[in-house]
């Protein structure tokens, strides 16, 4: 059985989303937040502050080296990515160090949501999701994904990388069909943007309508 939040009485709908890089997840959470009342936690951007706490710092460059950091001691991700993409065991000092501070902060702000006026979705932007297991903070897990070699052509064409760098990145991470079993809903985004976004707002309609019952106490 799938971990999700216990039923309550806070007016949240919390939703979250995972997906691999170039997946789409981020076009769909922008229109899921775009689409009605709505709050989003966005652990990429808490993550970025995560990395600026002087105990993070400390603890990542003994990991990975006193050049990860610039002369004002601001990690560098573009030396910092790289070298944690490297092998399994390099990912895992990375997120060993990352990842229970920034649950903290994520568990910190839900928390504080349920003693505001606010009653509707929060969505939880998170690509890390199903690593952290963060489903039983959620009344719903969605997954956005997409082929390895799609994501591959996305990130060479769209961003230019690397294609060598891009192939390591996409298979260092879980895979789809890993997050697909962790989630409730899986959106699927091989094919043309067009039909991606009339799909992902489909169900963002449908989210927003159990956000509302959840909202009115139904």
């Amino acid at each position: 059985m799938k971990k999700r939040r216990p039923p309550g009485d806070d007016g949240l709908y919390v939703v979250g989303v995972t997906g691999g890089v170039a997946s789409g997840k981020s076009t769909f959470v922008a229109i899921l937040a775009e689409d009605g009342n709505a709050r989003v936690l966005d652990a990429d951007r808490l993550g970025h502050a995560i990395l600026r706490r002087a105990d993070v710092v400390k603890a990542l460059t003994t990991a990975f080296g006193d050049d990860i950091v610039d002369a004002t001691g601001t990690i560098r991700r573009d030396i910092l990515g790289p070298r944690a993409f490297e092998s399994e065991a390099t990912l895992q000092q990375l997120n060993t160090i990352v990842h229970p501070p920034l649950v903290d902060e994520i568990d910190r702000i839900l928390e504080a949501y349920t003693r505001t006026e606010f009653k509707g979705l929060v969505i939880l932007d998170a690509a890390l999701l199903v690593e952290w297991d963060g489903g039983d903070r959620c009344d719903e897990v969605v997954a956005v994904i997409a082929k390895p070699e799609v994501q591959v052509q996305r990130l060479v064409k769209d961003r230019g990388q690397d294609e060598d760098l891009a192939r390591t990145v996409v298979a260092r991470q879980l895979p789809a069909e890993v997050r697909a079993a962790y989630a409730d809903t899986v959106l699927t985004n091989d094919g043309t943007r067009e039909d991606f976004v009339a799909r992902a707002r489909e169900l963002s309609r449908a989210i927003h309508e159990r956000a509302t019952q959840r909202g009115r106490g139904s």
